[in-house]
């Protein structure tokens, strides 16, 4: 990809909220280069949030449809936090498949030592400490810490919200030692700035930084492997409902 190429980038929320779908959107765009081109969609069916084991269960199938509606893409974000579906979307495409969690854990490693993670509700730490340990960088990380709102309800009580992210911020900051601030939803991206700001340390949301590092990794020429871990699914049958998934390849 050269300056004058258009860049295609599909950016997929895994829950079937249009508002947060929309609020995605302008995050990527706001930050991606002007010869990419965004596409923000979401799944027709599944949970209007995810929070926790089971809702992740019944998104995947979801995030895979809109992946092969996108085929013209180059690259995919996947726009959830725990990274939902992430490793199943890499073994269905050989394009970049970027999780907005994975992207903000390293992003925040290369901008100093300890960093914490803030989250939504209790119910989700677990999942975000298990994406870590996968990751390597469980031991870099000082804490996972809620702020004990449901996903939804970041958009419908913003004042709250903001209250709420700063005051864990300050404690952060003040009793552990934590140098850099995660926002650990992709419903948090628009309080990073305000936060980073008023703290003067880097606070990290996936959104933005999952967009560049789309964008390095197509300019690079980087597609993901297929020589084992992400290899084609093997072809099947698949029976009932799912018979739509069959591996074809």
């Amino acid at each position: 990809m050269n300056e004058k190429d258009t860049f295609k980038l599909c950016v997929i929320n895994p829950n079937t909220s249009e508002a947060m779908t929309k609020q995605i959107y302008l995050a990527a765009k706001s930050i991606a280069s002007p010869n990419t081109k965004i596409t923000c969609t979401n799944p027709r069916f599944g949970p209007e949030s995810i929070e926790g084991f089971y809702d992740e269960a019944f998104c995947v199938p979801g995030i895979i449809e809109e992946i092969e509606k996108n085929q013209d893409s180059e690259a995919y974000i996947i726009a959830c936090f725990d990274d939902t579906g992430l490793d199943a979307s890499r073994t269905f495409t050989d394009k970049p498949v970027i999780g907005i969690g994975e992207a903000s854990y390293h992003a925040a490693n290369m901008m100093g030592g300890q960093f914490s993670v803030i989250t939504t509700l209790p119910r989700s730490i677990s999942a975000l400490e298990n994406n870590l340990k996968k990751y390597g960088l469980y031991q870099n990380c000082c804490s996972v810490v809620s702020i004990e709102l449901p996903v939804l309800e970041l958009e419908k009580q913003p004042n709250m919200t903001e209250e709420k992210l700063q005051a864990k911020i300050e404690h952060l900051l003040d009793k552990t030692r934590t140098e850099i601030i995660v926002l650990g939803c992709a419903g948090m991206q628009n309080f990073a700035s305000k936060m980073q700001t008023k703290f003067g340390v880097p606070i990290i949301e996936g959104i933005t930084s999952s967009v560049k590092f789309a964008e390095s990794f197509v300019a690079l020429g980087f597609k993901t492997s297929k020589k084992s871990s992400y290899s084609y699914p093997r072809q099947k049958r698949y029976l009932g409902k799912f018979h739509k998934y069959q591996p074809k390849i």
